[in-house]
């Protein structure tokens, strides 16, 4: 499914997920395949608000607000049970801390 999101047409360099408004120019972004065929898309916007969007047979921005991080930090996803569970690593400071 990774490769699926990669290959979608969706990716052009520097990174845009189809148009959002303020992503971050340089910022990392993370991809996690929940099942076979979904996965969701993480990157940072200008304000450090993490977003997400996910695809499940088409492209979907979540509208509620994630969570902050610091500037151009990593990100770091993991999903597990089945994608049940979706982690992230985050750095809310100078430290990275874990969020599920």
């Amino acid at each position: 499914m990774a490769l699926e999101c990669i290959n979608s047409g969706w990716w052009k360099y520097p990174v845009a997920i189809d148009g959002p408004s303020g992503v971050l120019d340089g910022s990392d972004v993370a991809v996690t395949a929940t099942d076979s065929l979904k996965c969701n898309v993480y990157y940072q916007n200008v304000r450090g608000v993490i977003r997400e969007h996910t695809n499940n047979g088409g492209w979907k921005a979540t509208n509620s607000f994630t969570f902050s991080a610091k500037l151009f930090s990593p990100l770091v996803v993991i999903s597990f049970d089945s994608g049940n569970q979706v982690c992230m690593i985050r750095y809310t400071s100078d430290s990275p801390s874990l969020a599920c």
